[in-house]
């Protein structure tokens, strides 16, 4: 059988599928392991949740209002990080310290983490978005196969995630070694990107569906 997928508008996190008028909330952020490589959504089963028609509609309608406060968060996150990282360099020179290959270390350390805690909350508060609306983890629980209609879509998906993920792990390693704040700067924007392109692995469009 087919289905459509469609994105919830402001919730980068979750996917409503329609087969035949029946309706299943999928969450793409259950499994760290599908963000890092996001094919994974189409070789092994996602758990989707049966909602009704009514609650579908009101999450892909509803979800509008959460798009700035998902902005806010993001910026904040991005923000915060960035400016530390603007912060702690210059502290070196203050202190007439070089920055050292173990001190730029630690200051990767510190804001990948942040990035990282930082998406790991974002994700959370798309949750509790979702859960003003409905209770899922409650409903009946499926099994669902997604296939995708081509191949070229799979390597399409994987290669771009691919591609920031080695980006920014070639910037990180650079900063350690030149302590350039612009490339500290670009090796965290490809981590962004590589978080938040992992959920498009299940993007808007038809796909075969098994249960």
């Amino acid at each position: 059988m087919r289905g459509e997928i469609r994105r919830l508008k402001g919730n980068l996190r979750y996917r409503i599928l329609n087969i035949n008028e029946d309706y299943y909330l999928i969450d793409t952020g259950s499994s760290p392991w599908k963000a890092i490589f996001p094919f994974l959504f189409l070789i092994f089963r996602n758990p989707g949740y049966k909602i009704d028609e009514e609650t579908a509609l009101q999450l892909l309608t509803n979800q509008k209002t959460q798009m700035r406060k998902f902005a806010i968060y993001g910026f904040m996150a991005g923000g915060l990080s960035i400016s530390l990282s603007g912060i702690l360099m210059p502290l070196t020179n203050r202190l007439n310290i070089d920055s050292t290959f173990s001190i730029n270390i630690i200051i990767t350390f510190i804001l990948v983490s942040m990035f990282i805690m930082g998406f790991l909350f974002l994700l959370r508060v798309l949750k509790q978005n979702v859960e003003k609306t409905i209770s899922y983890t409650d409903l009946p629980k499926h099994q669902i196969k997604i296939y995708s209609p081509k191949i070229s879509h799979i390597l399409k998906i994987q290669f771009f995630s691919l591609f920031f993920a080695a980006f920014s792990v070639t910037f990180l390693i650079a900063f350690i070694n030149y302590s350039n704040i612009f490339i500290l700067f670009m090796g965290l924007v490809s981590l962004i990107l590589f978080l938040l392109y992992g959920g498009l692995g299940l993007d808007h469009g038809k796909y075969k569906i098994k249960f």
